[in-house]
């Protein structure tokens, strides 16, 4: 017995006209040997631990797939028997959101489209397998594109607020490093008419004015550190607000618009419509608001400086 086995971790929506398609293929290949007769056997698992079994592809478009009761596993298998065999010899099994193996053992949790096709004949399986697996691909759904833009999104997301909202607040000119001395460059003036020349020495009253002024900008520094002024905490939520609104919408697209199993058929025909209304309405929100808020950023800072 020759057997040729594949899994697809990818994402599916298995629409009624290409479930059709892909039985008319395997009983296309079942009639290879005649005389055959071609069993059908589809298991449906529903939501709520629900199994319903069919014996015609008909029947399992009839399924309404009502929120409560979901489609979320349809597994086909497809036999062709000959009336003076006793057993199948030719079968085509296609699982739908199976369970995925992972290290030789069937996941809880990972679901994979699972395609299997036996026979004697190891011509007719390899001929078979590759029919059916063109079918199986026409199910596909690529969600790397859009995932990897709103993974870019998100980085550089975070890169411009690590750059904008460092750890001391925007307020302070310059960090401890750009004040040397503690002194800033508004100081720098009157100290160098202290010092005059290089032959000059400071005297004790010079010297404690230089302290004085650096203990001054110490307790600035420590004041902005405790209440950053009202400008400087208008510029955080000019970067914080809109960037958390992104952050919401990018959560929403990742867990509510790219599921990896959709039967499209019954009532999940207007869930999938609402959801890709949805989706397109979150794209456009990401795309309004880093615009608008680059927009918004420039025009802050032009009337702010």
């Amino acid at each position: 017995m020759t057997e040729i086995h594949k899994e697809y971790a990818w994402a599916f929506s298995l629409e009624p006209t290409k479930l059709t398609r892909l039985i008319d293929i395997v009983h296309e290949r079942l009639a290879d040997h005649p005389p055959s007769l071609a069993h059908d056997s589809f298991a449906v698992f529903q939501k709520g631990d629900r199994l319903d079994k069919q014996s015609d592809v008909s029947q399992v478009l009839a399924i309404e797939n009502l929120k409560k009761r979901k489609i979320q596993r349809v597994l086909i298998q497809c036999s062709g028997v000959s009336p003076e065999e006793s057993e199948s010899q030719r079968q085509v099994t296609v699982d739908f959101a199976g369970p995925r193996t992972v290290q030789g053992q069937p996941s809880r949790t990972a679901r994979a489209i699972r395609l299997s096709v036996q026979s004697e004949d190891a011509a007719w399986v390899t001929r078979t397998f590759s029919e059916v697996e063109e079918q199986v691909e026409r199910t596909r759904q690529n969600y790397t594109p859009p995932i990897l833009i709103l993974m870019a999104v998100l980085l550089c997301l975070l890169i411009v607020l690590s750059l904008k909202l460092p750890w001391i607040p925007l307020g302070i000119q310059g960090s401890t490093f750009d004040w040397p001395m503690w002194l800033r460059e508004q100081n720098m003036e009157r100290v160098k008419t202290i010092i005059g020349n290089d032959k000059h020495i400071i005297s004790d009253d010079e010297r404690r004015e230089v302290e004085t002024m650096q203990l001054r900008n110490v307790i600035a520094y420590e004041a902005l550190r405790a209440s950053p002024p009202a400008r400087e905490l208008k510029r955080y939520w000019v970067l914080i607000a809109p960037s958390s609104f992104v952050v919401i919408c990018a959560g929403l697209l990742a867990v509510f618009c790219y599921p990896r199993a959709v039967f499209l058929w019954g009532d999940e025909i207007a869930r999938n419509s609402a959801m890709q209304r949805f989706r397109t309405t979150l794209w456009g929100l990401i795309i309004a608001i880093i615009v608008g808020g680059g927009v918004a950023n420039l025009f802050f800072q032009g009337i702010m400086n």
